[in-house]
């Protein structure tokens, strides 16, 4: 093993080790869940998305406060197969597929629905009138979009225990909150109460950090 340069600091024990973005179809990790990063311009406009994995988080370095890494938010390696092996890997493998699957799914409604909350915050930082029907009509539209691929899905679904009506509610409660939401980034966080009502393996689909 080569030597750490002089002065260069340990690497923290729950840093991702993997290049990024990921890949599409990336597998090297086994507790690797697939979502998409959608950055945005200065007038909140949605840019090319990117590959990145569902329990990654951004931390700050204890020993070096000024210094942010990529953090599992799993932990460390150990945890991350301990995590795998709590779930049951082929139900990890089948979270995996059904989340790729829909995101391509549901790729072109959600971006009209970006596209409507820019229109809706830019609007309202330059004291236009704000057309809150065209961020709640391309939410509709995208929950009709998830509704269709729960339909599709429903067995996958139910051997995760994630009832089809559950998930549907659990979109909704999200959808609620972004159209709400007086910026146009997307944030992912949810009622814990509905995540709640998942049983405890499939509460990671939507919450990593969930109580498990």
């Amino acid at each position: 093993m080569p030597a750490r340069p002089r002065g260069e600091l340990p690497h923290p024990a729950d840093r991702c080790p993997y290049q990024r973005p990921f890949r599409e179809d990336f597998t090297d990790c086994r507790a690797y869940l697939p979502t998409q990063f959608i950055p945005l311009d200065t007038r909140h406009r949605p840019l090319s998305p990117v590959w990145t994995c569902w329990n990654l988080v951004v931390r700050v370095r204890l020993d070096h406060r000024d210094s942010f890494y990529g953090a599992c938010g799993i932990g460390d390696a150990a945890d991350r197969r301990r995590w795998v092996a709590a779930i049951d890997a082929p139900r990890v493998e089948l979270m995996r597929s059904l989340r790729r699957q829909f995101i391509h799914a549901t790729e072109s409604e959600f971006a009209d629905f970006w596209a409507a909350k820019a229109e809706a915050v830019q609007a309202a930082a330059g004291d236009r009138p704000v057309r809150e029907d065209g961020v709640r009509e391309a939410a509709r539209r995208l929950h009709d979009a998830f509704d269709a691929f729960f339909k599709t899905h429903v067995q996958d679904l139910e051997a995760l225990g994630m009832a089809r009506a559950l998930s549907l509610e659990i979109v909704d409660a999200w959808l609620g909150i972004m159209v709400a939401r007086e910026s146009g980034a997307a944030d992912w966080r949810l009622p814990a109460e509905l995540v709640a009502r998942l049983p405890p393996h499939a509460r990671p689909f939507y919450a990593w950090n969930s109580d498990s």
